[in-house]
């Protein structure tokens, strides 16, 4: 069983097409995200591999990962000293795609090195909304290396170093023209976090800093990126542990360069506090983040700004819960906003006066959102049900509101498993101009079954329906089916094989055309354990 298979159980968590997760989420491992495919690790890892999943549906404040961005943290299980294994994981597909996975994890003394690498080769076709047809490759190659270490008895030091490369290419072709997009990027990754235990209570100090560098460029210019942040939190239990109390400082710095023309600038400094509360079967979370904001822009040779500007936000979330026996109940308001960007703040280019020109008035765009939660619980049997109502306010394009429900189901039975989920969601979108204001009904349907048979033989199927997508989704398939078969070649040989096809696929932005699934395809893979 895969990793992705165990989250499978919890169907809200899979994208429309259920070989990756929803794009409302990003994958950890040890509380550090990881810049490789999604998609590849979550199969390539077993379930054996893991010892806890943590999973944070809203993250403003202790995170800073906004409101709408939620996180799935992979924790491993402690490796043996003196030990190394690993895996390499090969597939290819009948549309032409490819992929090459390996990892290796080792402990020698207070020292666990894990290492992954991929390199993959994509190919996509599709009819975009202005009736041009289009066909794209990607090539990746990425290489992650994190290195743990326990300095002592409390201390402890992760070091994180990424980097990866991408060659992309769109044609677009329609009765008249061929056009051609080509796309190269490098990306560079380091980070640091140092953690001290006080005590056994789970006193603590938390230190990070690290950097991502991004050069791309493609056939209209160069862009660099430059990201920096550091951070420092600690967390003291109080009244007898029952109190978690967090507080933190960040700064994050953010630097593009369009080569030849301009920079981009953006510093934030925050300061957050978050506590949690939990006294028998009552649990409370509170939580504020204060976010203060500086812009620059600067000709691309120059020091001194061309315009700068300064602003102040704030994110909060507040959620009680309640358990007894099987059964858990949560209610959970967010506050969160979406920072303007330098792109959101400019007016155009003056020609006649040779100056750029800035809309200083533009609000932030505020995004709230509530939400109730049900959740039973037995050994054989799961289900979970949510209500929710969420809104956005001053766009630079658009405002939304979504109201919805869902409910999912995963039910066990011997060797059988079968987890089926439903979503029905109303979304409301007003433009800037009143005529173009649309409303969107969209039902959500998904059904996996699985089984384990004899001799290490595992087959699994899934639907996946959705009535219609939204505005901000409209990559993703109506009607999506797979089966797949898994089977072990002794302990140390997988070998798999997924069939997939779909029906209904809209025509798409051409900037999602690499990632859709649109046509039907037959997958083997292959996974030697060492």
């Amino acid at each position: 069983m895969t990793l992705m298979d165990v989250l499978m159980t919890c169907s809200e968590l899979l994208s429309n097409n259920g070989k990756n997760i929803a794009l409302d989420y990003e994958l950890y491992v040890d509380n550090i995200p990881l810049n490789i495919s999604d998609e590849t690790l979550l199969q390539a890892v077993k379930a054996q591999e893991i010892s806890t999943i943590d999973i944070y549906a809203y993250t403003p404040v202790v995170v800073g990962g906004g409101g709408r961005s939620a996180i799935i943290d992979i924790y491993f299980k402690e490796q043996d000293e003196g030990r190394t294994n690993g895996k390499l994981m090969l597939t290819g597909s009948t549309r032409g795609n490819g992929s090459a996975y390996a990892d290796v994890v080792t402990r020698q003394g207070d020292v666990t090195v894990r290492g992954y690498a991929m390199t993959n080769l994509q190919y996509a076709r599709g009819e975009a909304f202005d009736q041009q047809h289009y066909t794209a490759r990607q090539g990746q190659e990425n290489v992650h290396l994190n290195v743990d270490w326990n300095l002592g008895e409390r201390d402890n030091l992760k070091i994180k170093l990424n980097q990866c490369f991408q060659d992309s290419k769109v044609r677009r072709q329609d009765a008249e023209t061929l056009l051609t997009i080509p796309e190269l990027s490098r990306y560079w990754s380091g980070v640091a976090s140092y953690t001290h235990d006080f005590n056994d209570r789970g006193t603590s100090l938390t230190a990070e800093g690290g950097a991502d560098w991004l050069k791309t460029t493609d056939e209209n210019q160069k862009l660099q990126d430059c990201f920096a942040y550091c951070f420092t939190e600690f967390n003291v239990p109080c009244l007898n542990d029952d109190l978690n109390i967090y507080g933190g400082w960040e700064i994050d710095y953010y630097n593009t360069w369009n080569v030849g023309m301009d920079r981009q600038q953006m510093m934030f400094n925050d300061v957050y506090l978050q506590l949690d509360y939990t006294r028998g079967p009552w649990m409370l979370t509170v939580g504020d983040r204060l976010r203060f904001v500086n812009y620059w822009h600067r000709d691309y040779e120059a020091y001194s700004p061309l315009w700068n500007h300064a602003r102040t936000e704030n994110s909060f979330m507040a959620a009680i819960g309640y358990k007894a026996g099987h059964h858990f109940i949560q209610a959970t308001l967010i506050g969160d906003y979406q920072v303007p960007t330098l792109d959101d703040i400019y007016a155009g280019y003056d020609h006649d006066y040779d100056r750029w020109m800035y809309r200083t008035e533009l609000n932030t765009h505020k995004y709230w959102s509530l939400v109730a939660r049900y959740a039973y619980q037995r050994p054989s049997l799961t289900v979970s049900t949510h209500v929710l109502h969420s809104w956005t306010r001053n766009s630079p394009s658009l405002d939304e509101q979504y109201t919805g429900a869902g409910a999912a189901v995963t039910w066990w039975k011997g060797a059988f498993r079968l987890t089926a989920g439903a979503d029905y969601y109303h979304q409301y979108v007003s433009t800037l101009d009143d005529a173009d204001n649309e409303h969107y009904n969209i039902f959500d349907l998904r059904l996996l079954p699985s089984v384990v048979l004899g001799g290490g033989l595992r087959l699994g199927a899934m639907l996946m329906y959705a009535s219609r997508r939204s505005l901000t989704d409209p990559a993703s398939p109506h009607l999506y089916a797979s089966v797949k078969a898994t089977k072990d070649l002794g302990r140390y040989v997988t070998l798999s094989l997924d069939c997939h096809d779909l029906a209904g696929t809209p025509r798409i932005m051409s900037y999602r055309v690499g990632e859709s699934y649109d046509d039907r395809a037959v997958t083997l893979g292959l996974t030697w354990r060492f």
